[in-house]
């Protein structure tokens, strides 16, 4: 289930929160990705010297705090390729699994950017 879809951000220098959004009952892992640049969308996250940490916080008591965190998502800017294929890569993301069941759970992503802006777009998914 996607609950950010490819929302378009263009974040300076600073920390910023994405959502919150809900989480079903059962669903009990989390993906965040941000699109990167590549040659057929130039426009996003271009400079090298960008740099983001994404995180994904799960929320057990209804959004009022967000004490669970997955693996941050780090990187720099510019064209990435695959070392294998040598295609460029088109998202970085970060998932995460052994989310703990419950009712009342949220999730939200926040993004920290140095040397910003940050031109992008952000997904999170659970499952």
């Amino acid at each position: 289930m996607i609950l950010i879809d490819h929302q378009s951000i263009n974040q300076p220098t600073g920390t910023r929160d994405y959502g919150p959004a809900n989480v079903a009952d059962g669903l009990t892992s989390a993906t965040l990705r941000l699109a990167r640049c590549t040659s057929a969308s130039p426009t996003f996250w271009p400079n090298q010297s960008t740099q983001v940490i994404a995180q994904a916080w799960i929320s057990f008591d209804g959004g009022v705090t967000f004490p669970y965190l997955a693996v941050p998502l780090a990187g720099k800017g510019g064209i990435v390729t695959n070392p294998k294929t040598g295609v460029e890569v088109q998202e970085s993301g970060v998932r995460f699994t052994g989310v703990p069941l419950g009712s009342g759970r949220m999730i939200k992503a926040t993004v920290a950017v140095t040397n910003g802006p940050l031109v992008s777009q952000i997904t999170v998914e659970v499952a």
